[in-house]
């Protein structure tokens, strides 16, 4: 049993995923790394078989990435009411209670810019722990580099969680926690931390993405593909998340359908 426990923490240490984390500081015991935690609801869990890594992983992997740094509630409350949605259109009150079973009400989304003028905005298992390993930043690379996109800058890269968590119990009554409230937060994010108005492309990859960010009314399927937006001269693209794509390969014959639009814009 011990040489079986060895081999499991040999492999996820070669995977780059950290096997514990301290939840309390114990008595004389060295400062601890910062960490954010989010507290989730049961019935918000994923299913841990949708976000497994493919077995076939080359030994030639980058080195390990610093994890990305979460977006605090605070940080949403304060930017939710000096900033509009600039691509996602608003929702009707009574859509969203209409298509609230169909809807993701927790999600978890990183943002990585390329450059300047293009933004990637990716789905990510809503768990309580950054999952966002270098076999991630392996897989966006070479989207980038297949449909000529600058290469990601993973050092200003940033997470959004919602909903947002009882660490900000006191402020969540300036805010509801429905789907607009999510789809204006995302958009506020963006425009503050990221000027989203001034890119050029906005890559989404994941059902939430396509939802929060473009548009929460029409399925992700309808949404699949290439939108150049006459009034703003701005590009959005939309595919598969890097999980689904890692979890099934046969995906990325989409992804090329959906996204080849973009070599010859």
């Amino acid at each position: 049993m011990q040489a079986r426990e060895n081999n499991r923490q040999a492999y996820l240490d070669a995977m780059g995923i950290q096997v514990w984390f301290p939840r309390k500081v114990l008595p004389n015991a060295q400062p601890a790394r910062p960490f954010d935690w989010f507290i989730e609801e049961q019935e918000h869990a994923p299913d841990s078989s949708l976000y497994s890594i493919p077995k076939s992983i080359d030994s030639d992997s980058p080195s390990p990435v610093a994890p990305i740094q979460p977006v605090r509630a605070t940080d949403v409350l304060n930017h939710i009411s000096s900033a509009q949605p600039v691509i996602a259109k608003s929702v009707p009150p009574s859509s969203i209670v209409a298509k609230a079973a169909a809807t993701i009400t927790s999600f978890r989304l990183v943002v990585i810019p390329l450059d300047q003028q293009h933004l990637v905005v990716a789905d990510m298992p809503y768990t309580g722990l950054s999952q966002f390993t270098r076999y991630h930043h392996r897989l966006l690379q070479d989207l980038a580099r297949a449909f000529q996109l600058p290469q990601p800058v993973f050092e200003t890269a940033r997470e959004f969680v919602w909903p947002l968590t009882s660490r900000a119990e006191g402020l969540l009554h300036q805010i509801s926690q429905n789907d607009q409230a999510a789809t204006d937060a995302v958009n506020a994010f963006l425009v503050n931390q990221y000027d989203l108005p001034q890119k050029k492309l906005v890559l989404l990859l994941g059902q939430a993405a396509a939802h929060f960010v473009f548009d929460p009314m029409r399925t992700f399927e309808e949404l699949r593909g290439v939108h150049p937006e006459a009034d703003t001269e701005q590009t959005v693209a939309i595919t598969h998340g890097l999980n689904e794509l890692m979890k099934i390969p046969s995906l990325k014959v989409d992804t090329w359908a959906d996204l080849q639009a973009l070599i010859t814009t």
